[in-house]
């Protein structure tokens, strides 16, 4: 179309209503703020939140650790498969 208005390889554009081109990033999922932060001064927390805080992070912990296990495993089972005797 010439002197009409177009957008690169997507049509004409009706006067009055531009394109904008959508950021990439407004498409994927926000990420919520960590609910602990480390270093965090606990001043401020109550003898309530210091509990919560305490038994969120030993699940933390415990989850890790079971990853680690499988880890381990996983490592194992590839050692015995490629272990040249």
């Amino acid at each position: 179309m010439i002197g009409g208005n177009l957008v690169a390889g997507r049509g004409p554009v009706k006067p009055g209503r531009a394109r904008m081109a959508m950021d990439p990033e407004e498409l994927l999922p926000r990420k919520k703020a960590p609910e602990i932060v480390l270093g965090e001064d606990l001043s401020t927390h109550s003898e309530h939140e210091l509990t919560a805080r305490i038994a969120a992070l030993e699940a933390e912990i415990a989850r890790a650790r079971e990853a680690i296990a499988a880890r381990r495993l996983t490592r194992s089972a590839a050692d015995s498969v490629f272990r040249k005797g």
